[in-house]
């Protein structure tokens, strides 16, 4: 009597094909994961858009201000090179997100679902929360005479309105950062021979060659997590997904009054 059953043979041509088939898939899935957390972030976004719109909209279409932390800028925000500052909890009690809660008033929209590294609000004690916990920066316009929007009021006050910027539709003011990093303009710092690469800021400095070259801008890439983009909220308040080579190619979308890969302009240090 004949025993029914695979071969060997017959059992690693199945096996392979599985393999095979989950190469394909597993990719596939992933993405589609990914897709969705998309979707999220940039549902994250238009939230905080809404705020800021709001917000904009109480206030004679001033923006909420963004900057704080160097001693030459008045806004509230901490700077790039401390960014525990922030260390007053709950979030609704912290700068700009505190100045939104009153419209958004859900702590849960400033956590990017893809991001899985610290936070930018690392609180002391650990009854603090969630609240503490954020995934977004904003462009809170302090580039040494480089953009429009840091020239606005002639440096006499700490806002800037909606008609005074030329066209807020395509200047980012929120976007997914990096978490240790608020998302700096891709162009916005020449080289100084201080620069240094710092392994909590992904892509600083990458690949832009000499420290001496006083004619480039550093490169600071932000937060790509989601399909090579991220979700971002423009000056008018709409909020999209956008591609990370804008960021890299177009700094007017930070409000930068210079062409894409300019030289470094001899403008007089101005912020808002």
């Amino acid at each position: 009597m004949r025993r029914s059953g695979f071969t060997l043979i017959e059992l690693l041509v199945v096996i392979a094909i599985i393999a095979i088939l989950a190469a394909i898939l597993f990719p596939v899935f992933a993405r589609a994961r990914e897709k969705a957390r998309q979707t999220q972030c940039v549902s994250n976004a238009k939230q905080i858009a809404t705020g800021v719109y709001m917000y904009t909209q109480d206030y004679d279409e001033t923006l909420v201000p963004f900057a704080y932390g160097f001693p030459y800028s008045r806004l509230r925000w901490p700077s790039y090179d401390d960014p525990n500052v922030l260390v007053n909890c709950p979030l609704h009690t912290c700068r700009w997100p505190g100045l939104l809660h009153p419209y958004i008033k859900n702590h849960q929209i400033y956590r990017c679902p893809s991001y899985s590294g610290p936070y930018v609000f690392n609180c002391p004690s650990p009854t603090a929360g969630p609240f503490c916990q954020m995934s977004y920066g904003a462009n809170y316009g302090e580039r040494y005479g480089v953009l429009r929007i840091a020239c606005i009021n002639n440096n006499l006050v700490n806002s800037a309105s909606l008609p005074e910027i030329p066209s807020p539709a395509n200047v980012a003011v929120i976007t997914d950062s990096n978490g240790s990093l608020l998302f700096f303009n891709p162009q916005d710092w020449p080289f100084n021979t201080n620069c240094d690469t710092d392994d909590d800021i992904p892509d600083m400095n990458a690949g832009l060659g000499s420290c001496t070259d006083k004619t480039r801008w550093y490169n600071v890439a932000g937060a790509r997590r989601h399909v090579d983009g991220m979700g971002v909220v423009f000056a008018d308040g709409h909020a999209k997904w956008v591609h990370y080579k804008r960021f890299l190619n177009d700094p007017q979308m930070w409000g930068a009054d210079i062409p894409p890969r300019a030289p470094i302009p001899n403008a007089p240090q101005c912020m808002y």
